[in-house]
């Protein structure tokens, strides 16, 4: 591969060296997205990205993987390739011996593997590729083995491997002093054949033959035949010559393995974690597409546009559990965007009515889009943000001294203190931790603030005295995020998990959660009647 920067997953290298995203592990994890993003060592939170152009680049790499599974499988099998290749690196670390140069060999062989397998896979759907990054991969791939020095490489090893598989045995020489105990020996020749067993009257009778691989006696494990001190005789004349013999035989390309190998294949080495990052991308498709569920690739939105426009929205976490106990199941979906009217919603509703479900689609879809992955949704526009904060109804230890409201302050305080207008904060269940005068309180000035910031956000709650205040917080002077309502639906007490921009109902959500536990005035009176 020549010199010049090429990635799979970034478009130039002033993206890769400029690309920075503010942490998103406490997101990820109560947007029980945890499963999906960070199921194996590689880190993908470490490749979130709000530039515009690498979103681009890899939502187009992940088209041509949805349309062409052998790509999925390509990916796989490079990185068979590559961490064997990198491997053989570490074994071969440290002091020469006949082992680790016949690894250095090995690598060469596994590099060449490498290579031909990117041509021929890339070669056989190379028509139906559009993305920018798998055609710059088979022309590059089309540079090196047409190149002189990958021709010449390929032919050196080619007769090196032939040359060193080719020994099978040796005919040592070995003199003896005056009580016939070994005291030197060396290398007579190096064999193409193995020797065989046999004995002084076989060996006289197959005169007329010139038998040479035959043996005078027949042939023992040297360890049980010689003493140690005559077997580390031995093996250390073996082992000289075995590291000449082999050496002899690298000497002649090494400066062609320092020149090409050293430096024109670490280009290609490079390309593992991007590899490894195209193949869980593929495992996650491959997940939601088992089970039918729709996926799309989002039309990417500046960051200026502050865009989130998404039909048959659904949660994949949720999704993925429920088709994987009864393929057959309905998946809810809903319609979701910020707008001009509604850049920060309240949503209310009943107890599990989907509040916390749509908030999760939210959060996973914009995660999903800025990782350049498809995302779970039937269409979408989408803008990246520059983090995503949550803040879900969940307590610490360091609640000790500071009591449950105290600690949901400080994390909320600390919070606020670095959103800004390209911020999406996602609020479930906040301020639970005390009462409803102090919960609306606090919320009024919370809402407040992040319309002032001029965030986008969610605010998924009880506090429905907040939904009513939407007007006044939109008519303060500080406003640059409208606010607006959104409704988790039920339908004669039943939840519809549909949600509706609308005003909330306070009095049929309380009459609900009455009904359910058996707390209306109808069941109470029926109750004691019965």
């Amino acid at each position: 591969m020549e010199n010049s920067f090429f990635s799979l997953i970034y478009k130039n290298k002033k993206q890769q060296e400029l690309i920075s995203f503010s942490s998103v592990n406490n997101a990820v994890k109560q947007l029980d997205a945890s499963w999906l993003l960070c199921s194996h060592k590689n880190n993908w939170l470490n490749y979130i990205t709000d530039d515009i152009e690498t979103i681009q680049y890899r939502e187009e790499a992940f088209a041509d993987i949805m349309k062409c599974p052998e790509l999925s499988e390509l990916c796989n099998q490079c990185i068979e390739k590559l961490s064997a290749i990198d491997s053989l690196k570490r074994l071969k670390e440290g002091q020469k011996t006949n082992e680790t140069m016949l690894y250095s060999i090995k690598e060469v062989e596994l590099y060449i593997d490498f290579i031909d397998l990117l041509y021929i896979s890339l070669s056989k759907i190379h028509d139906s590729i559009q993305s920018e990054a798998f055609k710059n991969l088979y022309d590059r791939v089309l540079k090196e083995i047409n190149s002189r020095e990958y021709i010449a490489l390929k032919e050196g090893v080619s007769v090196l491997s032939h040359k060193i598989s080719g020994i099978k045995s040796l005919t040592v020489g070995i003199n003896l002093d005056a009580n016939l105990t070994p005291y030197e020996s060396g290398i007579v020749s190096v064999n193409e054949d193995y020797f065989h067993s046999g004995d002084l009257i076989s060996r006289f009778m197959r005169l007329e033959k010139k038998d040479e691989m035959t043996t005078l006696a027949p042939l023992y494990i040297t360890q049980k035949l010689f003493t140690s001190r005559e077997s580390d005789a031995l093996n250390i004349s073996v082992n000289d010559a075995l590291k000449k013999i082999v050496s002899s035989g690298l000497r002649g390309w090494d400066s062609m393995l320092k020149k090409y190998f050293n430096m024109n294949t670490a280009p290609w080495l490079n390309l593992y974690p991007e590899f490894l990052y195209l193949s869980i991308g593929s495992e996650i498709i491959r997940k939601l597409k088992q089970y039918n569920l729709p996926l799309c690739t989002p039309i990417a939105k500046s960051k200026e546009e502050k865009c989130f426009l998404a039909k048959g929205l659904y949660n994949p976490a949720l999704a993925e559990k429920i088709k994987s106990k009864d393929s057959s199941a309905n998946i809810i979906d809903n319609d979701f965007s910020f707008d001009k009217d509604g850049m920060i919603y309240i949503l209310t509703g009943p107890n599990r009515g989907g509040k916390s479900v749509v908030l999760c689609a939210v959060g996973i879809a914009q995660i999903m889009f800025q990782l350049g992955l498809p995302v779970a949704a039937k269409s979408a526009e989408i803008s990246p943000v520059d983090c995503i904060y949550t803040h879900f109804a969940t307590f610490s230890d360091s609640t000790i001294g500071k009591g449950r409201l105290g600690e949901e302050c400080d994390r909320l305080k600390d919070m606020f203190a670095s959103l800004n207008k390209y911020s999406l904060v996602l609020m479930d269940e906040t301020l639970s931790s005390t009462d409803s005068y102090e919960a609306s309180v606090i919320g009024y000035e919370l809402l407040a603030a992040m319309s002032s910031f001029g965030c986008r956000g969610i605010f998924a709650t009880h506090i429905h005295e907040l939904a009513f205040k939407k007007d006044d917080l939109n008519s303060l002077p500080s406003c640059n995020s409208r606010i607006d309502t959104l409704v988790a639906g039920i339908n004669n007490g039943k939840r519809t998990y549909k949600i509706i921009r609308t005003a909330p109902d306070g009095k049929s959500y309380a009459r609900d959660i009455a009904q359910r536990y058996g707390l209306s005035f109808e069941s109470l009176v029926n109750n004691k009647n019965n």
